[in-house]
């Protein structure tokens, strides 16, 4: 599954900054795990999302569309939230933004696991 994952974010990585993720994977959560994936940018349309659902299998949707807007911080955001139906291989989500802020969250069980915000022009948030 991380051969997946990874081959998702490839498709996005020619000349796009890439922003580093959480220096410690988490254990791959059990069956019945609570996942939650924030993505945040700067953008209400984007230009690529993905993400890892709760069977294991890779998602992606092109040009997202975050629609929560957050007037303090001027960011735009989208939650999606799930209980995981098997044991998770990987919990994977990107957010590539077509403005110049991109960020994602994943929390597992109540417990953040992996955050990234990148500042670059269509730069690319990575949490795994």
């Amino acid at each position: 599954m991380k051969r997946i994952g990874l081959a998702l974010l490839a498709v996005f990585l020619g000349g796009t900054l890439l922003a580093t993720c959480s220096p410690t994977a988490p254990a791959s959560p059990p069956t019945g795990a609570r996942v939650a994936i924030t993505l945040t940018s700067d953008a209400q349309v984007n230009l690529a999302a993905g993400w890892v659902d709760s069977a294991n299998r890779p998602r992606v949707q092109p040009r997202p569309v975050l629609p929560t807007f957050d007037a303090k911080a001027h960011t735009w955001t989208s939650t999606l939230t799930y209980t995981s139906t098997r044991p998770l291989n990987d919990v994977i989500a990107y957010l590539q933004t077509s403005g110049t802020l991109a960020g994602c969250a994943i929390t597992v069980n109540g417990k953040v696991v992996s955050h990234q915000r990148t500042q670059a022009a269509r730069g690319l948030a990575v949490c795994r």
